[in-house]
């Protein structure tokens, strides 16, 4: 089979066991999903509804979502285009998309953008970067939470919708956290990684959460045209190893592809319309099932939590909660402070390895620049005014390129070396955090066992990217300058001092660059890991938190009701548990 086609891996087929008699079938795992929400609605657990509400619509449409993962600057948004045929998401070297896009099938071409705050409206399908870009809606102002394309007719296969995210990794954290937050709706994925730069930290890490989840999981290694045909035999090879070392399974996949080019493009199209025409349904069922599984096992925990604490005396349940209270108010503030003496580190590092180097830079080398700047003036003879003029500012362009991609590679080297000091430590105090509210779980409610070990889903440091291409022709500037014109010795030193301001300007603007780029990598990683480790205290708590306001209130009605809760509590936790084992992956492999 050719490189540019699909490598599929029938004798790795992805498998896990079924259990107590395996998936639900379509109409009872339709039920089954149909139990779980009335239980989590019974529970409040409004984010666990939403999702089951979310897996009964597709499962009653019977369609499901191949999401388009990958590191920014991938080629995702191009790949896209080229799967559907025309240029419909906008592309470009910027981190465009900030957030989620759906392309699906609609009775007519549209946008329907939903709002975070329930919102919903219709757009024009020229609006798209209005809404779904980061130069349209920086930072998600809008706070849209997803954009829908309409198109006449199934944009690639029958009942499957093509969802672009952000890429993970941008400067942007919320792009990355879009991404994160829309795993849960992942039916099947579609990893996008440079044939050039495959497999980057962030990356590695998504595919090993998703290849947990998901029954199918392609990858698509995109600008493979840049290769020669050992290489890409060796990329591939490379690749496949990865993926299967970091998820434990083979991808379901893999196809070389050149999405400005078109190489690879069809094969995939062709094994994405396999999937929505052959392989959609039991998809989508196991995909279904173990969305409803993850439900089942949090409505059980919820219950029995709040089981335990209705079974409390009331006065008992006041005093406990007071001190359950106290205990997260103290874990909050730890949670505050090491996010400070995080961030405190970051700005700590920047300056000593990247702020101090510049200066001394500046200092020591711009002398020595200076020198082989003459120097070469003087090598190139008795050229002409305009020859001497492109010769100095070729000069001065390679020079400057080549300094800088070497700066670049220390400063890049030292920050990331140190950030994953600061990180190691950081992740240490989050672990002892976490633990702190297990220990106040299990002393509230001798509940430690139901919140199961501190979960860590802090990231690796970003891997850094930065351009070093001047925005002005500087080259024009100086050939086309007036000096071309003034003759002799005269002309020739005012060209070489022309060179000279050049040579500091550039030096300038890309040290400036380098820093801004730079801090705002290492800074948004410092920002990101702070939000993490407070919605990683804000989740371990908000169920025994809830646990203890409802049987809070329980107990304020007559005893009669509290009997009836403890019943209803018992009998959800009997149901979620009988449903639990019949639910989750089993063989999503071709047949």
């Amino acid at each position: 089979m050719e490189l540019t086609q699909a490598r599929t891996r029938s004798s790795q087929q992805r498998s896990l066991p079924a259990q107590a008699g395996g998936v639900l079938g379509g109409s009872a795992l339709a039920a089954g999903l149909g139990e779980l929400a009335a239980c989590a609605e019974t529970l409040g657990l409004d984010a666990v509804l939403r999702d089951l509400r979310a897996a009964q619509r597709r499962l009653l449409e019977d369609r499901f979502n191949v999401v388009v993962l990958g590191e920014f600057k991938r080629g995702k948004s191009t790949l896209v285009n080229a799967l559907l045929g025309r240029e419909l998401l906008p592309t470009g070297v910027l981190p465009l998309t900030s957030v989620v896009t759906v392309i699906a099938a609609g009775e007519r071409e549209r946008l329907r953008v939903r709002f975070g705050d329930g919102r919903e409206q219709e757009a024009a399908l020229g609006e798209l970067a209005v809404y779904a870009t980061e130069s349209g809606n920086p930072e998600n102002r809008l706070g849209v939470e997803l954009v829908r394309v309409e198109t006449d007719g199934e944009p690639v296969g029958e009942g499957l919708d093509l969802v672009d995210t952000p890429g993970v990794g941008s400067i942007h954290a919320h792009n990355t956290r879009a991404a994160h937050d829309f795993l849960a709706q992942v039916d099947a994925a579609l990893f996008v990684l440079d044939a050039g730069q495959p497999f980057s930290q962030a990356e590695r890490e998504l595919v090993g959460v998703v290849t947990q989840r998901v029954p199918r999981v392609i990858l698509a290694v995109n600008k493979i045209d840049r290769l020669d045909a050992e290489d890409r035999r060796a990329a591939l090879e490379f690749i496949e190893q990865a993926a299967e070392q970091v998820s434990g399974v083979a991808p379901t996949a893999v196809f070389a592809v050149s999405a400005r080019e078109g190489e690879g493009v069809a094969a995939l199209r062709r094994r994405l319309r396999l999937l929505a025409s052959e392989e959609r349904t039991g998809t989508l069922a196991r995909s279904l099932a173990g969305i409803a599984a993850a439900a089942a096992v949090e409505i059980a925990r919820s219950a029995r939590l709040e089981a335990r604490a209705t079974e409390l005396p009331v006065q008992s349940l006041r005093e406990r909660t007071e001190m359950f209270r106290a205990r997260i108010t103290e874990l909050r503030a730890a949670g505050a402070q090491a996010t400070t003496l995080l961030e405190r580190g970051v700005e700590k590092a920047l300056e000593e390895l990247l702020d101090e180097p510049l200066e001394a830079y500046a200092r020591t080398e711009e002398a020595r620049l200076r020198a082989e700047l003459r120097a070469h003036g003087d090598r190139l003879g008795g050229l002409g005014p305009r020859r001497l003029a492109r010769e100095l500012g070729e000069w001065v362009d390679a020079t400057i390129r080549d300094e800088f991609t070497e700066m670049l590679k220390r400063c890049e080297s030292t920050l990331t070396a140190e950030l994953a000091s600061l990180e190691r430590s950081y992740a240490t105090r989050v672990r002892e955090i976490l633990e702190g509210v297990q220990a106040a779980a299990s002393d509230v409610l001798d509940a430690g066992d139901l919140m199961g070990p501190p979960q860590l889903a802090l990231r690796e440091p970003t891997s850094f990217s930065f351009k070093l291409t001047d925005p002005e022709n500087a080259l024009d500037m100086i050939v086309g300058s007036l000096r071309t014109l003034v003759p002799g010795r005269l002309g020739r030193r005012l060209l070489v001092a022309d060179a000279e301001q050049h040579l500091l300007d550039m030096t300038d603007r890309h040290a400036g660059r380098l820093r801004s780029e730079l801090h705002q990598r290492a800074q948004a990683a410092a920002r990101e890991h702070g939000r993490e480790l407070a919605e990683s205290v804000e989740t371990a708590i908000g169920a025994i938190a809830a646990a203890l306001e409802r049987a809070t209130s329980q107990h304020s009605r007559d005893q009669a009701g509290t009997r009836r809760r403890l019943q209803q509590l018992t009998r959800v936790v009997e149901r979620c548990d009988a449903l639990a084992p019949r639910l989750g992956y089993v063989d999503a492999s071709p047949e």
